[in-house]
């Protein structure tokens, strides 16, 4: 999940809420998990960090 937190930081840093910030995050980092797990049981491959780097792709550049 490494590439997971990487990302959720890139986020963070653009986003201009200082107040709703660590929600946000701790929201899109569920999300991201969820449909990390949930892939992976649908293919039978394991969450590992070449799935993370396929979703996060289809997901989008962090600073958009």
């Amino acid at each position: 999940m490494k590439l997971i937190d990487r990302y959720v930081a890139e986020v963070g840093k653009s986003l201009l809420l200082v107040k709703g910030r660590k929600d946000i995050e701790k929201e899109l980092r569920s999300t991201l998990e969820d449909m990390l797990e949930e892939r992976s049981k649908k293919s039978g491959r394991p969450a590992d960090e070449t799935a993370e780097m396929e979703l996060l792709r289809e997901y989008g550049a962090p600073s958009k």
